[in-house]
């Protein structure tokens, strides 16, 4: 049953990926094609390494439920963005 469940949500992605690469294509599509291929690439990277690092972050702490967005992580993250933005901002 998990086995044909996973089948089904690959070949849902597979449709919506194609539908997103394909349609609405403009004659020149030697331009927008790649682009739009990039695009794709660099979702399913970004999904890939957030699934990958959540289930690490969610081994190492042995905590199903535990997740960097919950422990604030995230918000430590954007500190130090606003943190090092403001004070290259100051010496430039």
């Amino acid at each position: 049953m998990h086995k044909q469940k996973m089948y089904v949500l690959i070949a849902a992605a597979a449709v919506c990926i194609c539908l997103f690469l394909f349609y609405g294509l403009p004659s020149v599509w030697e331009y927008a094609l790649p682009r739009r291929a990039a695009k794709v690439l660099a979702i399913i990277l970004v999904g890939t390494a957030i699934g990958y690092s959540s289930m690490i972050f969610q081994t190492i702490t042995n905590n199903r439920i535990l997740t960097p967005g919950i422990l604030g992580l995230d918000s430590l993250y954007v500190l130090l963005q606003t943190a090092v933005i403001f004070f290259l901002a100051l010496h430039s």
